[in-house]
């Protein structure tokens, strides 16, 4: 398969931000759907679904911060792949264990599953906070003989542990073929079958992905995205059924939670690492879809 190119941000300052000053320049950047943000010494690159996202960040961060040097880049997705090789290792969240193929799988103990998954700059490796969360509230979640919705799957970490945690169905959508590929190859890694994969813009308000409705819904993807989706996972969901949603920081709890709210969604717990949240809700009225 031909490696693809990424277009990429390098955004620099003279003497290298402070952690809360990368991460309000990641917030601001989220309204461009960034797909990956790797450190450097100055500042960070940010890469990009398409060349007209990288574009319009760049635009929007010259004018609102002149003293960052932003560079575009083409970065190919091989080159990231075999720089990753020395920083990425297996990252243990609960009973799953995720590793990069070319980590060797864990000794014989108490681990639940083990997910290889091959790094791509676009899709999630298991290593960003928001996915271990995913990954901690799927532990806890009743999913042997369910049906799950994966929204967004992009590497298809959480399908594919969903699969494995017990669920008897799981659907994983997403709006970017690339990231389709790519959880292809993660499900023939893990030799995983029951995942069906589907190209599926969920903020066009399609049908839903599965016709009877999910059990549980895993979305990670950001705040914006999240507060958009909420009224339709409202209505996918059985009655009782659990929404794990992602990918957003704690300057946005409020506004994803009264989203939810509005939806006709009570959350019922939440989980922090670092400035990331998780929070699983459940629909409020006897029957949802």
């Amino acid at each position: 398969m031909t490696a693809r190119a990424y277009p990429a941000l390098d955004l620099s300052w003279p003497e290298r931000p402070n952690d809360d000053r990368l991460d309000q320049l990641a917030a601001e950047l989220d309204e461009f759907h960034p797909s990956a943000l790797e450190d450097h010494s100055a500042g960070f690159r940010a890469y990009f679904a398409t060349i007209d996202d990288r574009d319009r960040a760049a635009d929007a961060i010259a004018g609102a911060h002149p003293e960052i040097t932003t560079a575009s880049q083409l970065i190919s997705d091989d080159s990231w792949a075999e720089r990753s090789q020395a920083a990425l290792t297996p990252v243990r969240v609960g009973r799953i264990v995720v590793r990069p193929p070319w980590a060797p799988p864990p000794g014989t103990d108490d681990a639940a599953a083990t997910i290889t998954i091959q790094p791509s700059m676009g899709f999630g490796t298991g290593h960003h906070q928001s996915t271990r969360l995913c990954l901690r509230c799927l532990q806890m979640a009743p999913l042997s003989g369910r049906t799950v919705v994966d929204i967004g799957t992009g590497s298809g970490v959480l399908a594919i542990a969903a699969s494995l945690l017990g669920a008897a169905r799981v659907v994983a959508v997403d709006v970017d073929p690339d990231a389709l590929t790519s959880a292809r190859e993660n499900l023939d890694l893990n030799q995983v079958s029951n995942v069906e994969l589907r190209l599926l813009d969920v903020s066009a308000q399609t049908p839903a992905p599965v016709a009877d409705g999910a059990d549980v819904i895993t979305a990670n993807l950001s705040g914006a995205l999240l507060e958009r989706l909420a009224p339709l996972a409202s209505r996918w969901l059985h009655a009782g059924g659990t929404l794990i949603a992602s990918g957003f920081q704690l300057q946005e709890e409020e506004t994803v939670t009264a989203a939810l709210r509005r939806a006709g969604l009570v959350v019922v717990a939440r989980l922090v690492e670092d400035d990331w949240l998780v929070v699983t809700a459940s629909p409020t009225r006897s029957t949802a879809r």
